[in-house]
C-alpha cells in the first residue's frame, strides 16, 4: 500500500545495514529530528557518530534530508560531515528530486530512514525510494508533528506486518 514502508525497525540502530549493503543499497538518507537525535538536542551524540562512521565502513553514502531550518541541521551535520537539505518540505518531493539528481543519488539503492509516516514514508513512496520506518527517539514531538502521529497510529492499525511486531 503507498503509504506504508518498506520495513519497520525499533531504531536506526536496530537496522541491519550489512543487509542492505547486500541487497543493494548504496545511499543511505536519514531523517534527522527525532530519527536520529531527539527535538531537544541540537548536536549528534556518540551512538550517532557510531552508527555513521559504521555504515561508512560498509560502504554506504549518508546524507541528511530535514524539514527543519537550515541552522538547526547545518550544525548538526557539521562534524557528520554529511550532506544535508534543510527545509525540505517533506512530503513533497520537489525540491528534494533537483538535489538528488546534484548529488547523483540513484533512487534505485536508496533507503530513506525515518520516524514519520506522514512525511518520512511517504516522501520516500513519492520519490520511489525504499524506507524504513523507526520508532521516534523521544516522545516529545512538536506542536504540528502532533496530529501527524495521530493520524499515523491510525493507518499502522491497518498494516498487517505489524501483528505481534515489536514496532508498535
Amino acid at each position: 500500500m503507498l503509504i506504508f514502508p518498506d520495513a519497520y525497525a525499533k531504531n536506526v540502530h536496530a537496522i541491519n545495514y550489512e543487509k542492505l549493503y547486500n541487497r543493494g543499497i548504496r545511499y543511505v538518507i536519514f531523517d534527522v529530528d527525532n530519527t536520529l537525535i531527539s527535538y531537544d538536542e541540537d548536536l549528534p551524540n556518540d551512538a550517532v557518530f557510531n552508527l555513521i562512521d559504521r555504515i561508512r565502513k560498509i560502504g554506504f553514502e549518508v546524507f541528511y534530508v530535514s524539514n527543519n531550518k537550515h541552522r538547526r541541521i547545518s550544525r548538526f551535520c557539521k562534524d557528520l560531515e554529511g550532506q544535508y537539505m534543510a527545509s525540505a518540505k517533506k512530503p513533497y518531493p520537489f525540491i528534494v528530486k533537483s538535489w538528488l539528481r546534484h548529488h547523483t543519488i540513484n533512487r534505485k539503492n536508496t533507503v530513506i530512514i525515518g520516524d514519520q509516516l506522514m512525511t518520512d514514508v511517504l516522501f520516500s513512496k513519492f520519490l520511489g525510494i525504499r524506507s524504513i520506518l523507526v520508532l521516534p527517539v523521544s516522545l516529545k514531538d512538536m506542536w504540528y508533528t502532533k496530529p501527524n502521529r495521530k493520524i499515523e497510529n491510525f493507518l499502522l492499525k491497518f498494516d498487517k506486518r505489524l501483528v505481534n511486531h515489536p514496532y508498535r
